[in-house]
């Protein structure tokens, strides 16, 4: 029996016992049962609150709603003439590729060209001076001078 303890156990449970009509007191019940109360109403208007705020909520998603379907041929329409203009852009981007390679390749040609025409002014430029300075030098050639003697073709 010592070895049990009884004693103490038993004042364990007294103790415990204490603790619990502490615990469990008319008056804390009492305190208690106001505090889950006061929780309840709070948590139902907080619920209320919540409710009405659906209601707008849904109120105001309706009027969208209806703007959008009352738009919805503007929107199509307006869509429509977005994807024409960007049809007509990627047609127009594409002629105006093409121009410019076109152009390009008419600049390179005119480069060419004018190229060839400033070797033709710059012998023709050489080839006057050296006339110039021939008829400088002797004024006469021009009018007595002999021909050039005619150039030998092969048969």
């Amino acid at each position: 029996m010592a070895q049990a303890r009884i004693g103490d156990i038993s004042a364990d449970i007294r103790t415990l016992l204490a603790s619990v009509n502490a615990a469990a007191s008319p008056e804390r019940l009492q305190s208690l049962a106001r505090n889950v109360d006061g929780s309840m109403e709070a948590s139902r208007r907080l619920m209320d609150k919540a409710a009405e705020e659906l209601t707008r909520m849904d109120a105001v998603l309706a009027q969208f709603q209806s703007m959008i379907d009352a738009n919805r041929p503007h929107v199509d329409t307006t869509m429509g003439a977005l994807a024409g203009a960007a049809l007509k852009t990627d047609a127009f981007m594409a002629q105006s590729q093409a121009t410019m390679l076109q152009m390009q390749a008419t600049i390179r040609d005119l480069e060419d060209r004018l190229s060839a025409t400033a070797e033709n002014l710059e012998q023709t430029s050489g080839n006057l001076n050296a006339l110039i300075t021939s008829v400088k030098d002797q004024p006469a050639q021009l009018l007595f001078g002999e021909p050039k003697a005619p150039r030998i073709t092969e048969e």
